[in-house]
This record gives structure tokens, sequence and C-alpha cells, in this order.
């Protein structure tokens, strides 16, 4: 008798802790379920920041494609980017109409923002704080994914984004396409050239530590986005 109930005993204890590990697997399950992938039908990426991140440019459908490219404060392609087809000047930079000492503004406005503008209220361009974030507390490396080069950001989360070396537009050509990522923040240039935003620059064979992180281009060049969100 007394075996009998040993048997019963030890029976119920499996099946106590087999009960006990599917709850837990299902209630982590249900966390993990819970976490969004997708906002407005693109993918999104926790890294451990103050912003999520797109794991795709805009106007990429993987996250090896370059994607569109846009000048500052612009929200459309187009075949030449010069300042005679910017948006925000009168034919050159001694003529700008917005973002300039007319109006005081530093940051685009949700409707010139392409992210904002191509993917719903939810996305914008990062700010050249958060680009400043994503290089200080990521590990940042040059590599190459799917035969494509590119820099690999790992974030606090373990979790990572690939972002392309997308080169950038000038005029009608495509340069430096495979060696060079350039990517516009929302943020306009502060040391006293209006013509210039701030943009987030890796390239290959250059030290990341000296020559990668934040500098500036041209207003009227093409360069890519990388979308971010809160959520």
């Amino acid at each position: 008798m007394k075996l009998t109930y040993l048997y019963k005993f030890l029976y119920l204890g499996i099946i106590g802790i087999s009960l006990f590990a599917v709850q837990s697997c299902s209630s982590d399950d249900n966390e993990e379920a819970l976490e969004p992938t997708q906002v407005n039908g693109h993918e999104v990426v926790d890294l451990g920041l103050s912003v999520k991140w797109a794991t795709c440019n805009i106007g990429a459908a993987t996250p090896t494609e370059c994607g569109n490219y846009y000048a500052w404060g612009e929200t459309t392609t187009k075949n030449n980017y010069y300042w005679e087809t910017y948006k925000w000047c009168n034919g050159d930079n001694e003529s700008l109409t917005k973002y300039c000492n007319t109006d005081g503004l530093t940051v685009l406005s949700s409707s010139d923002d392409v992210a904002t503008v191509k993917w719903g209220n939810k996305w914008r361009t990062p700010t050249k704080k958060e680009y400043e974030e994503l290089f200080r507390r990521c590990e940042v490396e040059w590599t190459k994914k799917d035969n494509v080069n590119g820099c690999l950001v790992t974030g606090p989360s373990g979790k990572s984004i690939f972002l392309p070396a997308a080169g950038f537009r000038s005029l009608t050509d495509l340069r430096r396409n495979g060696t060079y990522g350039p990517y516009l923040t929302a943020t306009l240039y502060s040391n006293g050239d209006q013509d210039c935003a701030y943009i987030f620059t890796f390239e290959q064979n250059k030290s990341i530590k000296e020559e990668w992180g934040i500098f500036w281009g041209l207003r009227c060049f093409g360069f890519p986005v990388r979308a971010v969100c809160k959520q």
C-alpha cells in the first residue's frame, strides 16, 4: 500500500511539473507575441534604445536593398539632385525658403518628413541625437550581408539592424554606392551653414572611432533614409 501511494505521489508530481512548464512557456510566448514586430506594415526592431528602428530603408523591400534617395525635407524622388531642383530654395543655396533664418526651424516638420509621409504618423526620420545614441550605445561594424556591403548595428538588447552602404545621389549620378553609407537625420546643421543637414555616415576602410559618426551633407543631395518610431 505504501508503495502504491508513493507511485501516485510521484505521478502527480510529474504532472504538476509538466503543467507548470507548459504554463511558463505559454506565458513567455504570450509576452513575445505582445511585442510588435510591425508598425503600419513595416518591420521594426527594438535595439534597446529610446526609439525603435526599421529593418529596411524607405523604398526598400529587404534590409539589404538601398531603397530610395531623398533630398532633406523632400518626400519624392527625382532624376536630378541639386539646388536647381531643390524644393526649399529659389535655385541656389543663397535663396533658401524654409528651415533658414526666416523661420528658425531646425528639425523637419512631419509634412516634410519622408518617413512620416510614406509610412504614417508613427514613423519619422531619426534626429541627430537619436543617431548619436545609436552610435554611442550600439556595437557597429563593417560587414557584408547577402553580398551587400554595409554596417551591422547591434543594440543593448542583443538585436541588430543592417544599414546598406547605399551611397548618395548628386545631380544625376549615384556616388560611392557599396563603400559609403550616409543616412539623413531630421536635424538641420547648426554651425552656420543652413544649406546642410546632419547625416550619419560609415565608410569602408575608415576608422570607426575617428571617421564614422555624425557629419553633414548638402540638403539638395539625395540620401537614403532609415526610419524610427516610438511604440
